[in-house]
């Protein structure tokens, strides 16, 4: 495929459309993918264009390769992502191992990745742990109970020429570290340069064919400095099949810190597929 596009990575932990924003992302560039039996490779680069882009700032060049074996109710994957950005003197290889499997009632995820260069003048070591269970058993109501932990490095003397927090790239952040958005934004990940790591105990139930409910409780580490807590966070949220194409979402989060005030959020979206 060549020209404007969005282009998706697994859960889109690295590389993802943003599709919960109201400008999204989309990337000019040419991607192609090949498979053979239980062998598939994605290799291509790009551009990242955005609607409110300042030409001077974290517009990039990026490429992906993408190689991996697929079997019976399993994935592993391996990635290497390189990303040049003459504006911020920046040169990143991120590289790293995907995979995920179920058995039974029981599915997992585990994810590492490595991230090695140049960032702001200083040399570039981080790294990015992610693993998820999860129980399904199949009975009425279609429950899940998934057991979640995100580990993202922190950089904890800023000062000494190395850059040793985790950037996520082009990831939808959105999907993994809570509602609120806080979390790896403002405060943790590369916000503050903290790190963070992320403890989630996640629950589902679907009453109806149409309707699947959440319960989310994280919480939130960094992965250096003083502070033994950044906060807790509950995420209340579900989504109705209205009908095929339209469905509506809705729900609401709240974000306790020791250091500030509970920040409190809901909301309330339409999604088409047309």
């Amino acid at each position: 495929v060549v020209g404007r596009q969005e282009v998706t990575l697994h859960e889109q932990r690295l590389v993802g459309p943003v599709g919960w924003t109201q400008q999204g992302r989309s990337f000019d560039g040419a991607f192609a993918s090949v498979s053979r039996g239980n062998l598939s490779a994605d290799v291509g680069g790009a551009v990242l264009t955005s609607v409110n882009a300042d030409p001077t700032g974290y517009d990039s060049f990026f490429g992906m390769i993408r190689a991996g074996v697929s079997g019976e109710g399993s994935t592993l994957d391996l990635v290497y992502l390189p990303l040049s950005d003459a504006s911020r003197d920046r040169l990143t290889h991120t590289a790293g191992v995907y995979t995920k499997g179920s058995s039974g009632p029981l599915q997992g995820r585990a994810e590492v990745y490595l991230q090695a260069g140049t960032r702001d003048g200083q040399s570039e070591m981080a790294w990015l742990a992610g693993l998820s269970g999860t129980l399904a058993p199949e009975v009425s109501g279609d429950p899940k109970v998934t057991l979640w932990y995100d580990y993202l490095s922190g950089d904890g003397d800023p000062g000494d020429g190395r850059a040793t927090a985790f950037d996520t790239l082009f990831a939808t952040n959105h999907k993994f570290y809570g509602l609120i958005d806080v979390m790896a934004f403002s405060v943790g990940g590369v916000g503050d340069g903290q790190g963070l790591q992320d403890a989630a105990l996640k629950l589902s139930v679907a009453p109806d064919a149409a309707i699947r409910t959440h319960l989310d409780a994280h919480l939130f580490l960094p992965s250096v400095g003083e502070n033994a807590m950044l906060g807790q966070e509950v995420d209340l949220w579900g989504r109705w099949k209205v009908t095929e194409g339209l469905g509506l979402s809705g729900g609401g989060a709240a974000l306790l810190r020791s250091d500030a005030q509970a920040d409190l959020w809901s909301f309330l979206q339409l999604d088409a597929n047309l």
